[in-house]
C-alpha cells in the first residue's frame, strides 16, 4: 500500500486561508493526509520500534561497556567529543603517555592538532545517551579538556558511530576484543530547511535539474561537450529535450517555474485541494531527491574531504594517547551504508568489494551497538513498510516535516540507514563472489571464521533460512518455528536447535546477540530437515558437529574453563552463557568434550584433524553452494570478475598448505610466551618443540587465556628444527614475559639435551649448536621478521614477491643452507638444500671459511634458489647467521660472541656482494610502506641536524626525496615528515653522552629493517645532505661513517 494509494474517508478541515499566497515553503507546514487505517498502522509501528531499539541498544551498551576498559572508555569518549566539536582549541592539545624506558617508567609530551578548517562537527543523539554514559563521559571530557560535550548545532553530520563485530556480544573478550568504530556521516541536512523550499530555492533546483536531464540526453545521443560548443543548433535541439523531459518529470512544478502558467500555492490558496497539495508535495521531494545535492555539490565534497582529514588525525591521536584501546575509525556516508557500497578491495584491505553489498549491511553493520543512541529508520517500522516503497515515502516526508503529527518529537532521534526488505534468491545469487572472498579470507587467515561466514552465505541461498540478522533481532520468534529434530537415532548425542532454545529461555537478551543468532541460525539450517536441500543427514551431522567447535573457538569459551585449585567465578553475562553452553554442547566427559578440551590445550594430533576437518567441510559447502546455483540458474563470476578470479586462484593454490609453509595456528587463544620452550631430537621422527607451565614458576600461567593448559603441552613435532623454530615464534610461544618491569625476561628456549645426536659425527663436530646460539638465533628471527599486519589487496595489484630473507648456514647439518622467507602476503617459508662438495671436504673449510664463503658451489646453488621463488635480492631485507662452530678462525676462545658477529657480518657481505652487485645505474627506489621512507629521511635529517636546532633547519635534500617518493595513499606528507622530526627530538633527547652509542645503534638496527636497495639509498641521501650543509662538516660524515660501518657500505 501507497501513502496515497487510498482515499481518506474523511477529509481534514481545509486551512486557513492566507491572506497572502506564501512560496512553496508553505506546503510544508502542515501534515499530509493520509487514510485513517495507515495513519494507525505507522503510528504502531514507530512507538513498537522505538521501544524495541531502546531495549535492544541499551543491551548491547551494558554488555559492552562491562567489559570496556578505562583507556578504551575514554578513548570513545574522545572520539564522540572531537567529532562534535570542530573549534580552533582543538589544535595544539598537549597530553602525556607514560612509557617503560630501561624498566622505569617515563612521562613523555605530544601535541595533537584536531582542529581541521572546514570540517563538518555535530554527533547527533547525545543528549539521549543513558545515564550511566552520559556522567562518566561529562567527568572524563571535564578533566580531559576543560569542559563536557556542548550543545548540539542545528545540523549534526555524524549520524551514527556504531561498533560491528564482537563488541557487546558473546564473544566480546574483556581486554582482548579491538573496536572497529563506523563512523556514519551525512554532509547535507537529513531534515530539509524550509528555506530549501522557497520558490527562489525550487527555481534554482529546477535549473540544476535541467542541467542533469540535459546531461542525459547529451550521453545518451553520444554528444560530445566539443559538437555541442561547435553546434548551437544541436546545443539548442539538446535543452529543448531537456526541459521536455523536466516537464514530463514535474508537471506541476513546470507549470510554475517553466512555463510561468499558474503560481501554484496561490490557486491552493484560492480552491484548497488536499489531493493537489500532495502532488505538489511529491513533485518537490522528487526533484530534490534528484538536484538537491547538486546544488551544493562543492560544499559537500569539501566538507566530507576535511571531515575524512579529521578522522584521520583522530585515528593517530588514539593510538598514540591510549595505545592499549585497540580503536579503529571507518568512516562511511550514509548513502553507502543504504545502498551497500563498501568500495573495492584494491581500496581498502578491511573491503570485501562486491561481494557481499547489502547482505553485509543487513548482517553486520545494522545490528551493531549504537553509542550515539539514535534509532535508526528502519526500527521504526514494521516488516511489511520495510518491505515496501511507503518506506521512502515515509521517510521523504519525515524529512519534508510533513510526518510531524506522527513523528514531530522522533524526526530529531532518527538516522536514516534505509530499510531491511528481505533479501531475494536472486540478489544473494547476484553476489556470489562471497563464496571466493572467504575462501581467499580461509586461505590466508582465520579457517573458523571462513568457515561460519561461508555458511551462513549458504543458508541465504534457501527460502526459510534467508532472514537477515537485523530482521531476526526484530522477529526473535521466527526461528523457533523452525525447530523440530529431536535426539534420536545418528542425532542423539548431537547438540540441537531446541537445546539452543532452552539456553535462551535463561538469557533472553541473547535474542538481541549477532553472534550467538549467527550460530543459531547456522545450527538450525544445518541440523533440521529440509532447510539446506543440497545436504545429506550425514553430512548435516558432521556439519553440525564442526561449527560447534568453530562457535566455542570462536568466542573463545576456554575463558570459562575450570582451572585446577581455583573455583571458577561467573560474574558476567558472557561467563554465564558461555558456561551453559560449553555444559550442554560439550557435557562433561562425553567424546566432544575430549575432543574440545585436546583442542584447546593445543593437543598437535587433534589440532590438525580439527583444521583437516573444517578444509573438508569447506570445500564441500562450495560445491554444494555451486550445485544451488546449477538449481537457481546463477552463473558464477569466479572467471569473469577480476577481483574474483583472483581470490578463486589464491584459495586453489593456498587453501590446502605446502609443505614448506610456517602454518599459523588457529588456536589465537594460545598464542602466548611460555616460560619454557624445549626442543628435541629423535632420529625417526626429527625434531619437536615442548612447552612447559609449572604452576609454581612466578608469572607463569597467570595469563587467563593459558592458565587451563597442563604443564607439559607439546607445541609442533615431526619438523625440521628451523620450521619448528620459526612456528615457535610466529605463534607466539617464544617472547617477552612480565613486559616493561624489572622482572621482564624472555622465554627461556633450551634443549633438551645439551648434546644431541645429529646422526652423524661429522654434524655432531661441526654443525651441532649451544642454547645460547639457539637464543641469539631466535632473537634475530624476531628482528627480521616482525608482526605485521597483513594488505591482502597486495595480490589484486601486482605479484606476489618476497619481502625477507634469512639465510642459515651449517644449522645442525654441515654443508646445509636454511632459508627462512616471507612473502607480501605474510606467508613464512623455509627451504633447505645440502651442498655435498662442503661435506666431502668438511675439514678443508672448517679451517677455511673464508673460501667457503666463496665458493662457486654455494652462489649456484643460491642463483637457483632466486630464480625459483623470483627474488628480487635488492629489494628484500636481509638477514644471515653462520653456525661459529663450523668454522676456526683468529677469534680466542673467550670471544665466541665476537666470533659469531664477525662470522654472520661476513656471511651477509658476502651475500650482498655476489647476489646483489650495486648497479651503476640503479632504478628508482621502491617503498612499500611510510614507514621505510621515514627511516631512510630520519638518518638524512639526523646528519643534517648533528650539530643541533632541529626545529631550524630546512631539510632542502629530505623535502625533496620526500615530494618524489611519497605515496599520497599513505596521508599527508608534511605529517608524515613532521613524525621525523618529532622522532629525531626525541633521538636528541638523551643528552650528548648517550647520542654517540645511540647513532650506533640506529645505524645497526638499518640493517634488518631496510632493504638492500634502500639500505644504499640512505648512504646516497646522507652523503648528499652532509655536503649540501657546509657547517660541522666533521660531525656530519662520522655520522654517514658510522652508518657505512654498520651497512658494510664503505
Amino acid at each position: 500500500m501507497g501513502l496515497f494509494s487510498k482515499t481518506p474517508t474523511k477529509k481534514a478541515a481545509p486551512p486557513t486561508k492566507p491572506a497572502q499566497p506564501k512560496g512553496l515553503e508553505s506546503l510544508f507546514e502542515e501534515p499530509v493526509a493520509l487514510p485513517p487505517e495507515l495513519r494507525d498502522r505507522l503510528d504502531k509501528e514507530i512507538k513498537k520500534g522505538k521501544d524495541l531499539f531502546e531495549k535492544y541498544n541499551k543491551n548491547r551498551l551494558e554488555l559492552a561497556f562491562g567489559s570496556f576498559d578505562e583507556p578504551m572508555k575514554h578513548a570513545l569518549y574522545d572520539i564522540i567529543y572531537i567529532l562534535h566539536t570542530n573549534d580552533p582549541s582543538l589544535n595544539g592539545i598537549t597530553y602525556t603517555t607514560t612509557e617503560v624506558v630501561d624498566y622505569k617508567e617515563k612521562e613523555v609530551s605530544h601535541v595533537a592538532d584536531l582542529f581541521v578548517e572546514g570540517a563538518p562537527a555535530g554527533v547527533v543523539g547525545l543528549d539521549l545517551l543513558p545515564d550511566f554514559i552520559k556522567t562518566d563521559c561529562d567527568e572524563h571530557l571535564n578533566k580531559t579538556f576543560g569542559h563536557g560535550l556542548g550543545p548540539a548545532p542545528e545540523h549534526c553530520p555524524i549520524i551514527g558511530i556504531f561498533s560491528i563485530g564482537s563488541i557487546g556480544t558473546v564473544g566480546h573478550k574483556h581486554l582482548a576484543s579491538d573496536l572497529d568504530l563506523q563512523v556514519v556521516f551525512r554532509i547535507n541536512p537529513f531534515l530539509v530547511p524550509k528555506t530549501d523550499l522557497t520558490n527562489e530555492a525550487i527555481s534554482k533546483l529546477m535549473l540544476a535539474a535541467h542541467k542533469i536531464l540535459g546531461a542525459k540526453v547529451q550521453r545518451a545521443n553520444k554528444v560530445t561537450p566539443v559538437q555541442l560548443k561547435k553546434n548551437p543548433e544541436l546545443e539548442a535541439k539538446i535543452n529543448q529535450l531537456a526541459k521536455q523531459k523536466l516537464c514530463e518529470a514535474y508537471p506541476l512544478l513546470s507549470k510554475q517555474f517553466v512555463t510561468k502558467q499558474v503560481n501554484l500555492t496561490q490557486k491552493l490558496a484560492e480552491t484548497p485541494n488536499p489531493k493537489f497539495r500532495n502532488k505538489i508535495v511529491q513533485e518537490v521531494i522528487q526533484l530534490y531527491a534528484l538536484a538537491g545535492k547538486r546544488v551544493i555539490k562543492k560544499q559537500m565534497e569539501e566538507g566530507e574531504a576535511a571531515l575524512r582529514l579529521k578522522i584521520a588525525r583522530l585515528q593517530s591521536y588514539c593510538e598514540e594517547r591510549y595505545p592499549t584501546a585497540e580503536i579503529y575509525l571507518f568512516p562511511m556516508r550514509d548513502e553507502d551504508m543504504i545502498n551497500g557500497r563498501f568500495g573495492s578491495t584494491l581500496e581498502s584491505k578491511e573491503s570485501s568489494g562486491s561481494a557481499y553489498e547489502l547482505i553485509l549491511t543487513y548482517d553486520t553493520l545494522m545490528p551493531g551497538v549504537f553509542f550515539t543512541p539514535v534509532a535508526p529508520s528502519h526500527f521504526m517500522f514494521g516488516a511489511n513498510t520495510n518491505n515496501s516503497p511507503l518506506y521512502h515515502q515515509a521517510m521523504d516526508f519525515l524529512r519534508f516535516g510533513v510526518l510531524d503529527d506522527l513523528a514531530g518529537d522522533l524526526k530529531r532521534g532518527i538516522a536514516d540507514h534505509g530499510p531491511t526488505p528481505d533479501l531475494s534468491e536472486e540478489y544473494v545469487g547476484r553476489h556470489n563472489g562471497a563464496i571466493y572472498w572467504e575462501a581467499f579470507k580461509g586461505s590466508s587467515g582465520n579457517l573458523p571464521k571462513a568457515l561460519m561466514n561461508l555458511s551462513r552465505y549458504e543458508t541465504l541461498l534457501f527460502d526459510k533460512t534467508r532472514k537477515t540478522m537485523i530482521q531476526l533481532i526484530k522477529r526473535p520468534e521466527y526461528l523457533e518455528s523452525l525447530v523440530t529434530r529431536l535426539p534420536t537415532g545418528p542425532w542423539a548425542e548431537a547438540f540441537l536447535p531446541n537445546q539452543i532454545l532452552t539456553i535462551e529461555k535463561t538469557f533472553p537478551n541473547l535474542a538481541y546477540d549477532p553472534w550467538w543468532l549467527r550460530y543459531k541460525v547456522l545450527k538450525i539450517a544445518y541440523c533440521e530437515r529440509g532447510l539446506i536441500t543440497t545436504i545429506d543427514e550425514t553430512a548435516a551431522l558432521e556439519m553440525s558437529r564442526v561449527l560447534d567447535l568453530a562457535f566455542a573457538l570462536h568466542v573463545r569459551i576456554s575463558d570459562v574453563f575450570a582451572r585446577p585449585g581455583t573455583p571458577l567465578e561467573l560474574t558476567t553475562h558472557r561467563e554465564k552463557v558461555l558456561a551453559k553452553f560449553l555444559e550442554k554442547a560439550f557435557p562433561e566427559g562425553g567424546r566432544k568434550r575430549k575432543q574440545l578440551d585436546m583442542i584447546f590445550i593445543g593437543e598437535t594430533d587433534a589440532v590438525n584433524r580439527f583444521e583437516e576437518d573444517m578444509r573438508v567441510m569447506f570445500e564441500a559447502c562450495i560445491d554444494r553452494i555451486e550445485k544451488r546455483f546449477h538449481e537457481i540458474g546463477v552463473t558464477s563470476e569466479k572467471d569473469t570478475n577480476e577481483e574474483f578470479k583472483i581470490w578463486y586462484h589464491y584459495y586453489k593454490k593456498n587453501f590446502h598448505p605446502q609443505p614448506n609453509v610456517v602454518q599459523p595456528s588457529i588456536l589465537t587463544h594460545l598464542k602466548v610466551p611460555r616460560g619454557r620452550v624445549l626442543t628435541g631430537f629423535d632420529k625417526e621422527k626429527g625434531w619437536f618443540f615442548k612447552a612447559f607451565q609449572k604452576t609454581s614458576s612466578k608469572n607463569f600461567g597467570k595469563e587467563a587465556q593459558i592458565a587451563h593448559l597442563p604443564e607439559e603441552t607439546l607445541l609442533v613435532e615431526r619438523v625440521g628444527f628451523l620450521k619448528g623454530l620459526a612456528y615457535c615464534l610466529l605463534n607466539g610461544y617464544y617472547g617477552l614475559l612480565n613486559q616493561g618491569t624489572l622482572k621482564e625476561t624472555f622465554t627461556s628456549l633450551e634443549l633438551i639435551r645439551t648434546q644431541i645426536d645429529l646422526g652423524s659425527e661429522l654434524d655432531n663436530d661441526y654443525a651441532h649448536v649451544q642454547p645460547d646460539q639457539i637464543e641469539k638465533l631466535a632473537r634475530l628471527i624476531l628482528q627480521l621478521f616482525p608482526a605485521q599486519k597483513i594488505d591482502y589487496r597486495s595480490c589484486l595489484k601486482k605479484e606476489m614477491h618476497l619481502t625477507e630473507v634469512l639465510i642459515c648456514f651449517n644449522l645442525l647439518r654441515f654443508g646445509q643452507i636454511s632459508i627462512l622467507f616471507r612473502n607480501s602476503l605474510g606467508s613464512l617459508m623455509v627451504e633447505e638444500f645440502t651442498i655435498d662438495k662442503f661435506r666431502k671436504q668438511s675439514k678443508r673449510y672448517h679451517e677455511a671459511y673464508k673460501e667457503c664463503f666463496a665458493d662457486p658451489a654455494l652462489e649456484l646453488h643460491l642463483q637457483n634458489m632466486i630464480r625459483d621463488y623470483h627474488i628480487d635480492v635488492n629489494r628484500v631485507k636481509l638477514g644471515a647467521w653462520v653456525n661459529h662452530n663450523s668454522f676456526e678462525t683468529q677469534h680466542n676462545i673467550s670471544a665466541l660472541s665476537r666470533k659469531e658477529q664477525d662470522l654472520n657480518r661476513e656471511f651477509r657481505k658476502s651475500l650482498v656482494e655476489r647476489l646483489a652487485p650495486e648497479s651503476l645505474a640503479p632504478s628508482k627506489t621502491t617503498f612499500e610502506t611510510p614507514g621505510a621512507l621515514q627511516k631512510v629521511l630520519f638518518g638524512a635529517a639526523l646528519v643534517a641536524a648533528i650539530d643541533g636546532g632541529i626545529a631550524n633547519k630546512e631539510y632542502t635534500v629530505c623535502n625533496q626525496y620526500l615530494e618524489e617518493h611519497w605515496n599520497p595513499s599513505w596521508g599527508d606528507s608534511e605529517e608524515g615528515f613532521t613524525q621525523v622530526l618529532k622522532n629525531l627530538q626525541s633521538f636528541f633527547s638523551v643528552g650528548s653522552s648517550l647520542l654517540r652509542k645511540n647513532i650506533a645503534d640506529r645505524a645497526q638496527e638499518m640493517v634488518l629493517t631496510l632493504t638492500i636497495e634502500q639500505q644504499r639509498e640512505l648512504i646516497r641521501l646522507m652523503d648528499k645532505t652532509a655536503l649540501f650543509e657546509e657547517k660541522n662538516q666533521a660531525n656530519k660524515l662520522e655520522v654517514v661513517r658510522v652508518f657505512k660501518v654498520a651497512l658494510d657500505l664503505e
